[in-house]
């Protein structure tokens, strides 16, 4: 499996088309032949886009499947999967991203590519990088949130 990691600053094209960094092209062509789903994050506050390959978005369905039938989950499975589009990349290694999911993260022309371990997000560059700022976790916070991991 591959495994996603750094951030790339990168410019999307007029008719909203981004190269996905180089490294990840080979391993990616390997795992499922370049095949990803693109979809909305979790959380609607979030204004990012979520990538995945293949194999990811099957576990990622699975787990949305299992999940109850109440109000929350069903708002996440209409969230998540029906905002999922398939996504390819040509032979440039470009993928073009969806309008309408363009919009709803408020893509501009320098977009973020952020690696996350099992999947991509991407996100506009001044919005990640306001996500990024020192002061949008606190101490405490971050503390509570490293005593309960060993990193």
């Amino acid at each position: 499996m591959i495994s996603f990691s750094g951030t790339d600053l990168l410019t999307m094209d007029t008719k909203g088309r981004v190269a996905l960094p180089a490294r990840y092209r080979q391993p990616l062509s390997e795992l499922c032949g370049a095949r990803l789903k693109i979809t909305l994050p979790a959380k609607p506050d979030d204004r990012l886009l979520v990538l995945y390959p293949l194999p990811e978005w099957d576990s990622v369905q699975a787990q949305l499947k299992a999940l109850p039938s109440t109000k929350p989950f069903e708002f996440l499975r209409r969230r998540i999967v029906g905002h999922a589009k398939d996504i390819e990349l040509d032979k440039q290694g470009r993928m073009l991203l969806p309008p309408e999911l363009r919009s709803e993260a408020r893509l501009e022309q320098r977009i973020a590519i952020v690696g996350q371990i099992n999947k991509l997000e991407i996100w506009s560059e001044p919005l990640y990088r306001e996500a990024m700022a020192p002061e949008r976790v606190s101490a405490e916070e971050l503390d509570a949130a490293l005593a309960e991991v060993s990193l």
